[in-house]
């Protein structure tokens, strides 16, 4: 069994691979065509002769740690043909996803995994993800105190930079975003579908945004996958949500966003199972979720444990974030795992 980084002309056939797993070879071709950080000796691989029978991937992040920009190794896109399972072979790839995260001068590493036990074999740990279950008030209507409309790539995209780098840019865990990175992001957080909604003061197209809001259909379920605001603009945020539930909830046929195409990824479709909640992560943002619960919203949460992070090289995290070395894992468990933690749906991989 030969295991080993993938070749520029081997992408087709670990795509190929990859379309095994759930029959959608184009969910996985988006990330390798339009994430700016994609390299194929990220890419590991394991042959038996000429066959490709396993792979994995290492996404290169940096992420905001202790008011520092961190190198994160985010691994996904692990598979092994159902021919050769149980052989090793997976295990054999992270053990080598390990040495190669340490080799290029990734810091800490995190994925997402129902299989809590065979990743914590090779020192991943499980964290809180804290999600949020939106549910609207009991009255029929909703009022907006912004005007809303649909994201413009070539006419809001600096704004939207600028009020992420500002307000993500506060929270651990937030990944740290250049403009590469942003167009590419915008090509495969949705995979395919989001619709983005920007908000503003003033009906005119030319108005500043204050607020913004990136929503897909995750496992079926409608949720905001990233936002932001200007700071003191929280009434503008919870009226932009406040909106995104109307549409979930079916209560907003007449609303501002209804007319939009795009709004048809929130409404309510015939025969689906019916919801009126909305994910979303607020639990970061306490200022927001009393916006929210002013205006009658209810908020539950839950845990995704299936959340995991792991120090890959704690010499080099401590003496960027002069942590005692002894004290390394705690205190980026401590971190990653804190209420005022976020990492965005839309950075997933």
């Amino acid at each position: 069994m030969e295991l080993r980084a993938a070749h520029a002309a081997e992408r087709d056939k670990v795509l190929d691979l990859l379309a095994l797993w759930y029959g959608d070879r184009s969910f996985f071709a988006r990330y390798n065509l339009n994430d700016r950080s994609f390299r194929d000796d990220l890419c590991l691989i394991a042959r038996d002769g000429g066959r490709l029978v396993a792979t994995l991937q290492i996404f290169d992040r940096r992420v905001r740690l202790a008011g520092q920009a961190v190198p994160a190794a985010a691994l996904g896109s692990v598979f092994t043909h159902q021919d050769y399972r149980g052989r090793g072979i997976a295990s054999a790839l992270i053990s080598l996803a390990i040495a190669t995260m340490e080799r290029e001068g990734f810091e800490v590493s995190l994925l997402f995994s129902d299989r809590l036990n065979f990743y914590g074999r090779f020192g991943w740990r499980s964290a809180f993800r804290v999600i949020t279950i939106v549910s609207p008030p009991s009255s029929e209507h909703f009022t907006s105190a912004v005007a809303l409309r649909p994201f413009d790539r070539a006419r809001d995209l600096e704004q939207v930079r600028r009020i992420y780098d500002r307000y993500s840019g506060r929270f651990n865990t937030s990944v740290v975003r250049d403009k590469s990175y942003w167009l590419g992001n915008l090509s495969f957080a949705g995979n395919p579908d989001e619709f983005f909604v920007v908000a503003a003061r003033e009906q005119a197209a030319t108005a500043p945004i204050v607020a913004y809001a990136r929503t897909i259909r995750y496992y079926q379920l409608p949720a905001v996958m990233e936002y932001g605001y200007v700071p003191g603009c929280e009434d503008a945020m919870a009226a932009l949500i406040a909106e995104l539930v109307a549409l979930v909830s079916g209560r907003a046929q007449e609303g501002p966003l209804a007319r939009y195409e795009e709004a048809t990824l929130l409404k309510p479709s015939e025969g689906a199972e019916q919801t009126t909640a909305l994910l979303a992560q607020t639990a970061h943002d306490p200022a927001l979720e009393n916006a929210l619960t002013a205006k009658g919203f209810s908020l539950t949460y839950h845990t995704d444990v299936n959340y995991m992070w792991r120090v890959v090289s704690p010499t080099r995290l401590a003496a960027r974030l002069g942590w005692p070395a002894d004290e390394v894992r705690k205190n980026l468990f401590s971190l990653v795992s804190a209420r005022d933690a976020v990492f965005w749906t839309a950075d997933r991989f």
